[in-house]
């Protein structure tokens, strides 16, 4: 290191032009700085400005050194000035960018280190070699000779100093006015002062002249021009105020007391449209609603500021939402002068506060809703902040206990560490993971898990849709043991199994395969399954495949010889199938029996039995079936004699006794000929043979056989068809009227009452004329069809001709069996009938004529429903009528009954009555079904079959069932008050009722009113009520049922319900239709078994109604049945009879009221 007073040495330099530029440029960036650092008045970013120039201007100050030196030495330790001065500059810079932009405590991280490097590099490079070992001597002077590292810590000043252009640059796109052009002007110093950089260039060897000077000196000079020039103003606290009403975005006004603006602002100008001039001198209410404009009172109370809403007049006459704060302008003395209003407009983030609310709320429903289990947790704390009802419902918790919960308490026990393990490494999005997870009561169930993370509240947090794969899981274990068991069978299997690729290639083949072909499985794979086939088969072979791979057939079975190794020819017995992979054909799979030696047996017995016509066959006396020939094989519907060997003789007589009795016969008289016995084929069906039969003495049995069941269908047929109607197959006129005289002698005999109706189709000649008799015929065998649907296995449909049926319903209990049948055809009816592209609506008139009161004898019933019949046409159609009007309470006084109807309602003459529901198991009181009565003021208690067809038609029903069902709810809440809070109640829904548009509405108004729970109430609606519309019927029972009450099918088991339909309806209780419990016979008891088995395998209550008798009551008591109704406990009662009778039963029975048989 040379002496240090060679350094200030005069002797030590030799001037140049280069070193005095630049010399001299150092000297005026130091002027120009410390002129800004005086006119700063002790800004921040002056300051900055100064330290700058004082770095730039030492730097310079080095460079122009080093480049007079006459000495390497000397010129050494300027070069390594010039190296500290530069890395102390970068950090300057990024100080006055940081200053100037006001973001001094945000960058406060980057600045203090950025400091610090430069201060170490700058000291490394002074007292080191670091950087600078060296210099260059160029012609125009000596420069540093910088190292690779030297390079590096260049391009690291590189980025600071583009950081501090980043900053100008946002800073700039940030701002307006005056700001934005001096922020621009130092954006372009700074460009200018970064091409100071290339003198880096000549450290490298490279003799390029330094010229950083020229670089240093413009961003002095550009920048110290920026902050002079925009920094003139006086700034006086009138001033400042001038330029703070200019630039604030909000709008601001001021008004005299007198309402007259004196002070507009630009932002004013902008949000009204107004021009100052145009406001000024104005009325406030050229702006404002006279309901808008302040009170003195008001700005008073609100201590002198008042921050509210309020709606401006923009000059297009448009209104403007803003947010304003009003104040007083006051005097010297404090006095209020004027009003000052301050105002931003809020329209747009009104409107955007209202999208965000509705696409909360949206967010928040799609959450909620979700049938998938859906949560968030914190990731710091791993607790939940929200769940959705699924994950309440399938995890067991309650949504407060869950919040309590962290995502640990869900997984088990030993699953937590992997889980904590692997929370750290999650990414932002994460697709379905596989885990395991705990519910409430401590079962272990599979999910897929499906996360992604988001900010809230500025915490860290996670949404996760969980899916439970448990049976997913159980089922993808039962597929590979099904695999397991299916590669054991394919191994041990007899027959020869196989697979090819759609090209022939033979891709597996088993162990038997190996042992009838002769080949090894490696020679089989791989081989071309043609090379197998026969060459003369071979076409048909490839025929059966090309069937399959063109759809016509997903298997086939045909048989096909093919060539073993050997060259000898195996005949096979084959059934492939195509195979599909993800809906394209894959390949064939196929099995092979080897038929070689039962195609030896058939060509010892074909001669015997093929060129015989009748059936011939040999059995043991057990009913093996020793041999037989084709053609009996066919007469008991088998495809081959194969198949019928594999059968026993018994299994075609309808009864084994009938065997065993024709044995017993042989064994007496040796032979029988030409026997007619009636025999069962294959499917079933019936078949008719002639038969010849001899025992041999050693217990088999041969004999021959012809088929003659044509022949006895002929004789049936021809017996059939005089007693039915040819186009619809029921019973003809001749056959009807036998039927009511038998009907009419056992109903003499018993005591009980039958009905004869006669039906008529409406509309039903315009379908003729119209559409033609072809579709027709085909709409009467429709209607025929329903119409056995809706009676009784003992009762008769009959058509008489043309258009018109007849019903014959014997053996009721009284004439509201007749009303049944009647609505359950006439809704029947009603259901469009598709025929071909046609849909068809047609409706009947049904006459209806009672034995005895109508007739005693078949000519006179059928007489008077014909009478009736045109009664109801008469009467609009689509109603049924008696043939007896003073009984049916309709007849020729149905307008009048009808105007009365319309009344009933306000003048309060409807009644509801309650029939009890008995637990059978204890005889208990459980309920009751409310039953609606007409107290008519001319014609006494009506019960419901005489006019609610009537408040059907004419849509009174709506009001009635509302009025009943709230009638019903108030009065069982009443009787829960009063200590009995068991008691449930049944309301029926008629068809109108239940599809009305407002039912679940005015269903929960109801009760709500009343106060009545939910749970204790069932709303009953029949079969074909749910299946009229099966898709809406579920959407009302699902909301009926989301309000909590109970759903029950009403006459269970005479509709035309779907089961699969009824499955999916969320039904609580079915109740089994009267009509089957009161005959109680064979076929009806089966049913009501069948329902109650039904039922307790759907987890369903059972309730029979129609109870009338003892053995009817033990035969329900044995089936297990839960409920019932009936006259042998109670008719229906009214509220005062049905309280009486509650509170006798209580003093008497502790644990519930019981009733004995009403007598």
């Amino acid at each position: 290191m040379p002496d240090p007073q060679l350094l200030f040495s005069a002797s030590s330099y030799d001037a140049n032009a280069l070193s005095l530029v630049t010399a001299l440029a150092s000297a005026a960036i130091l002027v120009l700085g410390s002129a800004i650092l005086m006119r700063g008045r002790g800004v921040a970013a002056s300051m900055c400005f100064f330290l700058v120039t004082l770095f730039a201007a030492g730097w310079l100050a080095a460079d122009a050194a080093t480049f007079a030196a006459r000495s390497s030495d000397v010129a050494l330790i300027w070069a390594r000035a010039t190296f500290a001065f530069g890395a102390i500059i970068v950090a300057a810079t990024y100080q006055f960018a940081v200053e100037y932009v006001g973001r001094r405590r945000a960058h406060r991280i980057i600045t203090i280190p950025l400091w610090l490097v430069s201060i170490a590099i700058a000291l490394v490079s002074l007292f080191s070699n670091q950087f600078i070992p060296s210099v260059f001597k160029y012609a125009w002077g000596y420069y540093g000779h910088g190292r690779a590292r030297g390079g590096l810590v260049v391009l690291g000043f590189a980025v600071a100093y583009g950081a501090s252009m980043y900053l100008l640059w946002r800073a700039y796109r940030a701002t307006d006015g005056k700001t934005k052009e001096r922020t621009g002007a130092l954006l372009l110093a700074f460009i200018l002062g970064s091409l100071a950089m290339f003198d880096y260039v000549p450290s490298v060897g490279v003799d390029l002249q330094p010229v950083g000077f020229v670089a240093a000196l413009a961003f002095t000079v550009v920048a110290a021009t920026a902050l002079w020039r925009f920094e003139l103003a006086d700034i006086t606290p009138e001033y400042a105020a001038g330029q703070i009403l200019d630039t604030m975005k909000g709008a601001v006004i001021v008004a005299d007391m007198h309402g007259t603006i004196r002070v507009v602002n630009r932002a004013a100008e902008g949000m009204l449209g107004y021009r100052a001039s145009e406001l000024l001198g104005s009325h406030i209410r050229k702006i404002l609603y006279r309901d808008q404009n302040l009170t003195t009172g008001q700005l008073l109370h609100s201590l002198g500021v008042l921050e509210h809403a309020m709606v401006w007049r923009a000059s297009d006459g448009s209104t403007i939402d803003v947010l304003a704060a009003s104040s007083f302008l006051r005097s010297a003395d404090g006095d209020p002068v004027g009003a000052v209003y301050v105002a931003s407009d809020y329209t747009e983030r009104k409107r955007a506060e209202e999208a965000l609310r509705e696409s909360e709320q949206r967010y928040r429903a799609l959450f909620e809703m979700n049938p998938l289990p859906m949560w968030v947790y914190d990731l710091q704390t791993l607790r939940f902040t929200a769940v959705n009802q699924a994950a309440v419902r399938h995890y067991g918790y309650t949504r407060e206990e869950f919040l309590k919960l962290t995502l640990a308490d869900v997984r088990p026990h030993e699953d937590v560490p992997l889980m904590l393990a692997a929370l750290g490494s999650l990414e932002a999005r994460r697709g379905p993971h596989h885990y395991r997870h705990k519910k409430k009561d401590g079962t272990v169930f599979d999910v897929e898990v499906t996360s992604f993370e988001f900010v809230s509240a500025s915490r860290r947090a996670r949404l996760a849709i969980a899916q439970d794969i448990t049976e997913r899981m159980r089922a993808e274990d039962a597929l590979r043991a099904s695999e397991e068991r299916f590669r054991g069978l394919f191994e041990t299997a007899h027959d020869l199994v196989y697979t090819h690729d759609l090209d022939g290639r033979i891709t597996s083949m088993n162990a038997a395969a190996e042992r009838i072909l002769g080949y090894s499985r490696d020679e089989l794979i791989g081989m071309p399954i043609q090379q197998l086939v026969a060459p003369e088969q071979l076409d048909y072979g490839l025929d059966q495949m090309r069937k399959k791979l063109r759809g016509e057939s997903e298997s086939t079975f045909y048989e096909l010889e093919v060539v073993a190794k050997d060259g000898h020819r195996v005949p096979l017995e084959l059934s492939s199938r195509l195979v599909s992979r993800d809906g394209q054909p894959a390949g064939v799979q196929g099995i092979g029996r080897d038929m070689t030696d039962r195609k030896a047996n058939e060509a010892r017995y074909r001669v015997l039995f093929e060129r015989n016509l009748a059936g011939v066959y040999r059995t043991t006396t057990e009913g093996r079936i020793l041999d037989c020939n084709e053609a009996c094989a066919r007469i008991f519907g088998f495809s081959s004699r194969e198949d019928f060997l594999g059968a026993a003789a018994t299994d075609f007589y309808n009864d084994r006794s009938e065997r065993e009795r024709l044995v017993q016969q042989l064994r007496i008289h040796g032979s029988l000929s030409n026997s007619e016995v009636r025999l069962r084929r294959r499917d079933g069906s019936t078949v008719w043979v002639l038969e010849n039969i001899s025992l041999l003495n050693n217990e088999i049995l041969e004999g021959t056989i012809i088929d003659i069941t044509d022949r006895k269908h002929a004789q049936e047929q021809m017996e059939y068809q005089a007693y039915h109607d040819s186009l619809t197959g029921l019973p003809n006129r001749l056959l009807f009227r036998d039927r009511i005289t038998v009907a009419l002698a056992h109903a003499k005999r018993s005591g009980r009452v039958s009905a004869v109706m006669f039906l008529d189709l409406d509309q039903f000649k315009l379908v003729n004329d119209t559409l033609g008799h072809t579709v027709g015929d085909r709409l009467l065998q429709a209607i025929g069809s329903r119409l056995v649907h809706c009676i009784r296995a003992e009762d008769t449909v009959a058509r008489m001709g043309g258009d018109e049926f007849t019903i014959l319903l014997s053996d009721l209990i009284d004439r509201r069996g007749a009303v049944n049948v009647a609505t359950k055809v006439l809704e029947a009816v009603r259901h469009p009938v598709q025929v071909d592209q046609h849909e068809l609506y047609v409706t009947t008139s049904i006459g209806i004529a009672i034995f005895p009161d109508d007739g005693s004898d078949a000519e006179t019933l059928l007489k008077n429903a014909d009478r009736a019949m045109y009664r109801a046409k008469e009467l609009g159609r689509d109603n049924y009528q008696y043939a007896t009007p003073a009984h049916s309470g309709i007849g020729d006084s149905r307008l009048a009954l009808e105007r009365s109807l319309h009344h009933a309602i306000d003048r309060e003459e409807f009644e509801v009555h309650y029939q009890p529901m008995v637990e059978i198991a204890s005889g208990r009181v459980v309920g009751a079904e409310a039953l609606v009565r007409w107290r008519h003021p001319e014609h006494g208690l009506m019960q419901p079959e005489e006019f609610i067809p009537i408040a059907e038609e004419t849509q009174l029903i709506v009001p009635l069932g509302a009025w009943v069902l709230r009638t019903a709810c108030a009065q069982m809440k009443a009787w829960h008050d009063v200590g009995h809070a068991w008691l449930r109640v049944a309301v029926n829904l008629s068809p109108r009722q239940f599809q009305h548009e407002q039912l679940t509405t005015t269903v929960e108004g109801i009760l709500t009113d009343t106060g009545f729970p939910p749970t204790f109430l069932d709303l009953e609606i029949t079969e074909s009520t749910a299946m009229q519309n099966a898709e809406l019927s579920l959407s009302i029972l699902k909301r009926l049922k989301e309000m909590g009450i109970h759903i029950s099918i009403d006459d269970f088991g005479t509709g035309y319900s779907s089961l699969s339909y009824l499955k999916r309806f969320p039904i609580d209780t079915v109740k089994i239709d009267q009509d089957f419990v009161r005959d109680l016979t064979a076929d009806d008891a089966a049913i009501i078994s069948a329902v109650i088995s039904m039922a307790r395998a759907l987890n369903l209550r059972v309730i029979a109604e129609g109870v009338e008798t003892e053995e009817q009551l033990a035969f329900l008591r044995r089936e297990q049945c839960a409920e019932m109704q009936g006259f042998l406990f109670s008719q229906p009662l009214s509220a005062v009879e049905f309280e009486k009778t509650l509170r006798r039963e209580v003093q008497t029975a502790p644990l519930g009221p019981r009733l004995h048989p009403f007598v």
